[in-house]
């Protein structure tokens, strides 16, 4: 695209360079010389400050749109840089990673939660991949980082602890990569709201009297999915969350109330990605369970 709009550009420039000599530059020279010409300029083409006879003209033109072209191609190169997913200065004709996902979360203990991501290569080639986390999107921490090997075209799965998380604080994160030719790949950012005291909230750290289970952990986009529950104090009021898996509580997709202490409710999902349902007591966002994380496909 540069190289058009630079070819565009050279071709006023070259007439320019060829008309010039031979007729504005002489012309302008006998011009000055000759008292009737210059008591005629006040009639004629004014451009800039400057005053041109009508043959001049075209000549003032044709830098006019040099220079505005030089200008189009300036912006064009600006919003060009560090272009998703390559941060800017990285070498296109050397990247090894194609992309860069950042995927959820699970709380691993009291104080630190184990990040997923996902890297997918352009050559057979190893990344050095870590997350970058923070209370706010400068992100000032990170994890360690892991060497991952893959073959062209693969797509291979990371997992990363964070540690040293503060409860009931919303943490902001996103997965980075580095080939190995110094090119870095950012994800997207993320974020997810940490509290150490419902860590481990799969189902076999819930409540055992309440319980969310899901058959398969694959679907595709439009499919209905089921969701079994069983709560331990039944309430019109208990409800189910259908959620993005590392989003916040308060950050619900769709919900549904339930009735009885055992049964099923129906989600339709249209939107890839990576979900899970939660449970809820009595109209609040009390967890009492959540289920397996499962994936929808486009």
């Amino acid at each position: 695209m540069y190289k058009n709009i630079f070819k565009i550009a050279c071709i006023p420039l070259l007439f320019s360079i060829l008309v010039l000599p031979a007729s504005a530059a002489g012309k302008a020279h006998q011009n000055q010389m000759n008292p009737n010409h210059q008591s005629n300029l006040v009639h004629q083409y004014k451009q800039n400050g400057y005053y041109y006879a009508p043959q001049d003209q075209q000549i003032a033109y044709l830098y006019s749109m040099i220079a505005q072209l030089q200008a189009e191609l300036a912006l064009l190169k600006s919003s060009h840089a560090g272009s998703y997913p390559y941060t800017s200065g990285s070498n296109t004709a050397t990247r090894e990673i194609s992309r860069i996902v950042t995927g959820g979360v699970d709380e691993d203990n009291n104080d630190s939660v184990v990040m997923d991501g996902e890297v997918t290569f352009a050559r057979d080639t190893e990344a050095r991949v870590w997350f970058e986390y923070g209370t706010n999107t400068n992100l000032s921490y990170s994890t360690e980082s892991v060497e991952v090997n893959g073959d062209r075209g693969d797509t291979e799965d990371f997992e990363l602890t964070a540690s040293d998380l503060d409860d009931n604080k919303t943490y902001y994160y996103r997965a980075v990569a580095e080939d190995t030719n110094g090119n870095y790949a950012e994800g997207v950012i993320k974020s997810f709201r940490f509290d150490g005291r419902s860590s481990n909230n799969n189902n076999d750290n819930n409540n055992d009297d309440w319980s969310l289970d899901v058959a398969d952990d694959s679907y595709d986009t439009g499919d209905t999915v089921r969701v079994d529950y069983t709560v331990d104090d039944q309430n019109n009021k208990n409800w189910i969350g259908l959620y993005e898996v590392g989003d916040s509580d308060k950050n619900y997709v769709s919900l549904k109330y339930i009735k009885d202490d055992e049964g099923s409710v129906s989600f339709r999902i249209n939107n890839d990605g990576e979900y899970e349902f939660r449970l809820f007591s009595d109209n609040t966002f009390d967890k009492q369970a959540t289920s397996d994380g499962f994936e929808v496909n486009d």
